[in-house]
């Protein structure tokens, strides 16, 4: 029964808040507007044609995911995969709206609980699903920027130094969660800091990260979804592009939403700003804005009414499933 009670405090939460993320994302696409000169209004120029196919390509990106999600959990003997696209849908929401997407662990977690894991298994689950897209994530924003930085331009050195510490960060908990001693040791660091852990939570990463590695045809279609999700969010932005009569290429709508993910993870909700900022650099401001606009509105509904579905099955009514 606390578990319910904790859920429904973050469902609280998020939905709190949700008007202060809308308020920020809205306040940075009007400062842009405003810096690049740049209408609000440009939306209007997508047919509809144009929107019902880019909500289709959303929901199929959650659905993708979702699948991801279940491969995954199915490690630890999962069989639920209808809750593995409803949980990834309603973490996405606690994702864009705590900062460093913090709050999607929890959602992820819980539903491996609901079925008959623990919390420190759940979170495994939680990070590896997570392990691959940053990875992929990270290593195509580093290469970008590392060439973009040898051809001379010193702007992208941050971004590139960036991307290793992020790559160093994703892939040493890991390794320490793999070794029995390393995991001693960092439980005695992490307790010094006078956080709860103990070295069976660590190495419940480990263990989950090798039972979906170890399997060739399981590790091939968690990082095939992985990259035919992030394809298909760069189709959505050269959909945005081709509707405002511009050109892009599919690589650069790589590298562009490669970028918004990246920023995704920062401790800004939603990456405001700074997506904004990043994506600059490679495309036109009313791509950007555009997209930020389209892709905002429409996965914040998807990540509602997907959290909303996740609540009903298994807070609620987890009996029942």
């Amino acid at each position: 029964m606390r578990e319910e009670a904790t859920l429904y405090e973050v469902r609280d939460k998020l939905f709190k808040r949700i008007p202060m993320v809308v308020l920020l994302v809205t306040s940075i696409v009007i400062f842009y507007s405003l810096i690049t000169k740049v209408k609000v209004s440009i939306v209007l120029k997508l047919k509809t044609s144009y929107l019902v196919i880019i909500s289709v390509l959303i929901l199929g990106i959650i659905f993708l995911n979702g699948l991801k999600l279940y491969l995954v959990a199915s490690s630890v003997g999962v069989t639920d995969k209808i809750g593995g696209v409803l949980t990834r849908g309603a973490s996405q929401l606690a994702a864009i709206v705590t900062p460093g997407t913090a709050g999607a662990y929890v959602i992820k977690a819980y539903w491996i609980k609901c079925n008959g894991g623990d919390w420190s298994s759940g979170l495994g689950v939680a990070i590896v699903d997570s392990f691959f897209d940053a990875v992929i994530v990270n290593t195509i924003v580093f290469l970008f920027s590392f060439v973009k930085f040898i051809q001379g331009e010193i702007v992208f050195l941050p971004l590139a130094l960036y991307t290793i510490s992020n790559l160093v960060n994703t892939l040493i908990p890991f390794f320490f969660a793999i070794k029995s001693s390393l995991r001693e040791y960092l439980v005695s660091i992490i307790q010094k800091f006078r956080i709860k852990v103990s070295e069976k939570n660590i190495e419940n990463f480990g263990k989950v990260l090798i039972e979906t590695t170890k399997k060739p045809a399981k590790l091939i279609a968690v990082i095939a979804i992985a990259l035919t999700s992030l394809i298909v969010q760069s189709l959505v932005l050269t959909l945005i592009a081709k509707g405002l009569a511009t050109k892009l290429t599919l690589t650069t709508g790589i590298i562009f939403v490669s970028l918004a993910s990246l920023m995704g993870g920062t401790p800004v909700p939603a990456g405001a700003g700074l997506t904004e900022l990043t994506a600059s650099l490679i495309t036109k401001p009313w791509i950007v804005l555009a997209w930020r606009i389209i892709n905002f509105t429409i996965t914040l509904l998807y990540y509602t009414f997907f959290f909303q579905l996740y609540t009903i099955r298994y807070i609620r009514g987890k009996n029942n499933y």
